[in-house]
């Protein structure tokens, strides 16, 4: 028998995706909006937690998925 991935869960982590991506459209609009120019470098900074989280989430899919495909 094959493991089934949690849809709920699968569900919860495309949503964090989601939001992650949201977060880094947000702060390059920022970046490159000519009123913030002088917030680029604090802007660029707070890319690397969304960018992190993002990973961190594909990562723990890919696992499963392998996982899966193991059985």
């Amino acid at each position: 028998m094959k493991k089934q991935i949690n849809p709920i869960q699968l569900s919860d982590d495309l949503l964090d995706i989601r939001c992650a991506i949201e977060q880094i459209n947000f702060i390059q609009n920022a970046m490159f909006d000519q009123s913030t120019s002088d917030e680029f470098c604090s802007g660029a900074a707070l890319l690397s937690t969304p960018i992190d989280n993002i990973m961190d989430i594909l990562r723990k899919l890919d696992k499963q998925l392998k996982e899966i495909d193991d059985e």
